[in-house]
């Protein structure tokens, strides 16, 4: 049998926050609780000990275990207080500041078994600007990204203005042209990358993977909203996109080849654009969409993400008969 961690890193260190912060918590609290439960049901699980603040609510349950922190959580000391269950650790944290690539790195050296992607593959995909330029050298459809307005030839468009690194749509800002790009550039404060605007489809997929393989999990339309040059993704309807099933496969296929460092769950996010499926942001660890997953797609999907972190096989003989298409609001 198995010891579980999760550790979801922002319900872990947990302080008095708003706005983006707030909302990053309240939908990583809505992931691990769900987490929780689906692997409390799983009798591969002797325990799962969960790192909550203390100041947040705790449901009492058979086979979880509280480890209560405060907003000074350190990481030495977590890691102490779990080696004697012999558990593997799932980390879930925003990519700001490269935090879950630390955390993880911090993790793997105190010898702790994380089951997340490696070392490697963190590095290239917390960073937007890392990931364009590594999907262009592996010839894997992805968004065209500039770095600087230097490097833009074509200025007759629309542009997005992102973070380098961020979680979620956090400072991702749209301009109308390229005056007003030169403009609001001007008045950024934080690295940056720049991408064309383009009103079309955009969707996700999730994933398994191990090993250079990989089982598709879900399709989902992405639900965007712009208000005030602000754009912000606000939810999604899981199951939505099944019909470009194949092309998403396509896409996994590709990345779990080039990168067999992936591990575990992946979320991916991507834009039609020329007809073609092109990759905008690789997710290294579970996202938001894990939680429609069960009412879109059944229980059985869910027991073949809890049994691979339980054992890493992936298993890829069984297809879901009956698909809702489930909308989820963040």
């Amino acid at each position: 049998m198995t010891n579980i961690v999760l550790l979801e890193y922002l319900s872990a260190k947990h302080t008095k926050s708003e706005g983006q912060e707030q909302s990053l918590l309240k939908e990583g609290l809505r992931m691990a609780n769900n987490l929780i439960l689906d692997f409390k049901k799983n009798p591969e699980v002797k325990k799962i000990i969960v790192v909550r603040n203390k100041g947040l609510r705790c449901k009492e349950l058979k086979k979880v275990l509280y480890l209560k922190t405060n907003s000074k959580f350190n990481l030495e000391n977590f890691s102490r207080s779990i080696k004697k269950y012999n558990p593997k650790v799932i980390v879930i944290a925003p990519e700001n500041n490269f935090l879950l690539l630390n955390i993880i790195t911090k993790l793997n050296k105190l010898g702790l078994n994380v089951i997340n992607s490696n070392s490697k593959s963190l590095k290239i995909f917390s960073s937007k600007i890392n990931t364009s330029i590594e999907l262009s050298k592996k010839k894997i459809p992805c968004i065209e990204t500039y770095k600087n307005i230097n490097e833009i030839k074509e200025k007759k468009s629309k542009f997005i203005i992102k973070p380098i690194v961020s979680c979620g749509s956090e400072n991702t800002y749209i301009v109308k042209n390229f005056m007003e790009l030169e403009t609001k550039l001007k008045e950024i404060d934080f690295p940056y990358i720049i991408q064309k605007y383009r009103k079309n489809q955009t969707g996700s997929f999730s994933m398994l993977c191990h090993n250079g393989n990989n089982l598709l999990l879900s399709c989902n339309e992405q639900l965007i909203n712009i208000k005030n040059n602000n754009l912000k993704q606000v939810g999604i309807i899981a199951g939505g996109y099944e019909k470009y099933r194949k092309e998403f496969q396509k896409l996994a296929n590709q990345l779990t080849d080039k990168y067999k460092g992936l591990l575990g769950y992946v979320g991916v996010d991507v834009l039609l654009h020329n007809n073609i499926w092109k990759i905008i942001e690789v997710n290294l660890r579970f996202t938001s969409s894990y939680n429609a997953l069960k009412k879109a797609y059944g229980v059985d999907r869910i027991n073949e993400i809890i049994n691979f972190y339980c054992n890493k096989k992936i298993n890829k003989n069984k297809l879901v008969k009956e698909i809702k298409k489930v909308k989820l609001i963040f």
